[in-house]
């Protein structure tokens, strides 16, 4: 039998050269496609850490895109609100005459004590600013333009502390019968926020932690207790 003579060039020698490219090849690019599929993993699985378990989402603070959606007004479930309290949002997003007092008392309220509070809300009814209802839990001053502010001196099923709340009803000088009369809330820098969870378009999954973080978050906004950060 005649022997192939590993010479350059020769059919044996292309043949050796090629299968130990293809090896070779095949070894250095198999690793990188374990290393980015594991990769891709640690990602996903970390972006659901940070929803708490439910869908990817990169934002990693609930509480940061609370404050983000509160500024730009995206925190409202628009659909789920009476036209009238659509309206009024409107009209005080574009600095209109409603809730006025509300924008302009909310940031001081937030620099207060509940004595210095309770002192200027009964300056403000003494002078006829507004109309003082006082009830067993709690009390509260109406003003024509809309505000309501309301005072709880033993708190609520939350927080057995102090709270108050700042608040725009859907019709100016229209009587506060329930929270149905109630708009929105203001937030101590003096921007609406929804007054209860059904108004919050929650852009978390449900069940998730970031979901209940993200709402804790919105509602707190909207029922303060006094000393606490105006964020």
């Amino acid at each position: 039998m005649k022997r192939e003579k590993f010479e350059a060039g020769s059919p044996m020698i292309r043949r050796t050269l090629f299968l130990f490219l293809l090896l070779l090849a095949r070894f250095a690019f198999l690793p990188a496609v374990v290393w980015s599929a594991q990769g891709s993993q640690d990602v996903a699985a970390e972006n659901r850490r940070a929803d708490g378990g439910g869908a990817i989402n990169a934002d990693s603070s609930p509480a940061r895109r609370a404050d983000a959606d509160i500024a730009s007004g995206k925190v409202f479930r628009l659909a789920a609100m009476k036209n009238s309290s659509v309206k009024a949002l409107s009209n005080y997003l574009a600095d209109g005459s409603i809730g006025a007092r509300a924008r302009k008392y909310a940031p001081l309220f937030a620099q207060m004590d509940s004595k210095a509070f309770l002192s200027f809300m009964q300056k403000d009814a003494n002078v006829g600013r507004c109309l003082e209802t006082v009830g067993k839990k709690m009390r509260k001053w109406q003003y024509p333009d809309g505000t309501l502010i309301r005072y709880k001196p033993q708190g609520d099923t939350y927080r057995q502390e102090p709270l108050y709340s700042v608040e725009v009803m859907r019709t100016p000088g229209g009587r506060d019968q329930s929270s149905d009369d109630v708009a929105f809330k203001v937030d101590p820098l003096g921007r609406p926020v929804p007054k209860g969870p059904e108004d919050v378009d929650n852009p978390y999954s449900s069940e998730s932690a970031a979901r209940q973080a993200y709402l804790a978050y919105v509602m707190e906004a909207g029922h303060r207790a006094f000393g606490a950060s105006a964020r």
